[in-house]
């Protein structure tokens, strides 16, 4: 492979923060159709298409790089299911680990058509754990605007067609490379990007420091990350508060119904001990009364 000085696109965009225009997304996914059109008739899936694995020299030349995970369609099936690849442009049967094919590779290009426009793949602003449970789950991702304009009706078809959950009813490269968007900018060349090849120079003779998008929606997610944890522990730490508020409370009841328990005891003693006083008093009176009564009659008697 030849130099490619410009770098991948995700290159340009840190330098440039400028994303691309339909007419360069055009040429851009035309090129790197034909490169995925000649592995797929040779039976190889590459299983990373996006931005940062689109090459560009320095006249505008697309290549495709990184193929450290691609897979021939020949290997066992129990290799064609194994989820590979970035998650955030993973298709959902990669993920669910089906059995996958050269599909997997157009929803691929497809997130990376919304990223060449973006500049970050849909989803990237959460976690790619999460991501990677929402992407079989949910409805596909359309692009609603290109550089502050609505997404023309023939980009949207050609996302569209990329991004069926259902792999039997995704198009393929021949298809693709005659949709309507790909035959708009068809004699479009490389020079279409030199605009932002310019400003890329530029930046790199002012010496100017670049941001790595990538880095910087890494740390946006972890920066969400941690306040997400902090809001759990401080949930914790209310339903703590909460069941050592109920705890109290509880044994409060116990204290109090312990001391109503004894006050009940004392008063059912004390109405014990003045029962059995009554009866004492009662027993007493009638021994007093039967002695009176025998006395009388020993009187009678002696008379």
């Amino acid at each position: 492979m030849e130099m490619c000085e410009i770098g991948s696109m995700s290159t340009l965009f840190n330098k440039t923060k400028v994303g691309l225009n339909e007419e360069q997304m055009g040429y851009v996914l035309r090129e790197c159709l034909k490169g995925l059109q000649f592995l797929h008739k040779n039976k190889v899936v590459h299983r990373d298409v996006k931005a940062g694995n689109i090459l560009t020299t320095d006249s505008g030349d697309i290549k495709l790089a990184d193929f450290g995970v691609s897979a021939c369609l020949k290997m066992t099936v129990d290799n064609r299911r194994t989820a590979i690849g970035s998650p955030y442009w993973m298709a959902p049967e990669v993920i669910q680990q089906e059995r996958y094919d050269q599909k997997a590779d157009i929803w691929s290009l497809g997130i990376t058509a919304i990223e060449l426009v973006n500049m970050r793949p849909p989803l990237y602003e959460i976690n790619a754990f999460r991501a990677v449970f929402q992407i079989p789950n949910r409805d596909p991702p359309e692009l609603t605007s290109v550089n502050g304009k609505p997404t023309s009706k023939e980009l949207k078809e050609f996302i569209s067609q990329c991004l069926q959950k259902e792999p039997t009813e995704r198009a393929d490269c021949d298809e693709l490379l005659n949709s309507s968007f790909i035959k708009k900018y068809s004699r479009t060349k490389g020079d279409v990007l030199q605009p932002l090849f310019q400003i890329a120079k530029e930046v790199d003779a002012l010496g100017l420091p670049t941001v790595n998008l990538a880095s910087q929606a890494q740390m946006m997610i972890e920066e969400q990350i941690k306040k997400e944890r902090e809001h759990e522990r401080e949930k914790l730490k209310q339903k703590l508060r909460k069941a050592k508020h109920l705890k109290d409370k509880e044994n409060r009841q116990r204290y109090n119904n312990y001391n109503d328990d004894n006050n009940n005891n004392n008063n059912n003693e004390q109405e014990q001990q003045q029962r059995h006083e009554r009866r004492r008093r009662k027993r007493r009176n009638e021994d007093n009364n039967n002695e009176d009564n025998d006395n009388e009659s020993e009187d009678r008697k002696k008379r």
